[in-house]
């Protein structure tokens, strides 16, 4: 290997920065509604009028910026997961750059050094995720 990137990992990098991820929080929104129609959907098949507090905790949900990014707390523990592996993965990818391209060599053992760093917050937060209570 010659020490550069192919353009096509650019263009794969910018694709997952700036498609994957909106359309990741997309869906997650369009879900949440799904799942506020499916609890309304049931109240309706009954043919009764959902109690006065649903009503008013599903509108609160739906309306209020605030709740809708409120996370569970194994939730919050996956995320930094997922923001630490990604750290990770770029930063082991940089060293692995470093190292076909040549000296510096402490480029290269501080790149290291970090992939370890953010590789092992990254296996806390998923131990820490696994062992919390799920709501």
């Amino acid at each position: 290997m010659s020490g550069s990137v192919p353009p096509i990992l650019w263009y794969l990098l910018a694709f997952i920065a700036f498609a994957v991820f909106p359309l990741t929080m997309v869906w997650a929104i369009h879900r949440h509604k799904m799942k506020v129609l499916e609890i309304l959907r049931s109240y309706a098949e009954k043919g009764v009028e959902p109690p006065p507090a649903v009503t008013e905790v599903l509108l609160k949900q739906s309306t209020d910026p605030a709740q809708k990014w409120k996370s569970t707390p194994r939730g919050s523990l996956l995320n930094t997961f997922g923001i630490h592996l990604w750290v990770a993965c770029i930063l082991g990818g940089i060293a692995w750059w470093r190292l076909e391209a040549g000296p510096p060599r402490w480029a290269i053992y501080l790149a290291v050094c970090a992939t370890v760093f953010f590789a092992l917050l990254a296996i806390g937060q998923l131990a820490a995720a696994l062992k919390s209570p799920l709501k």
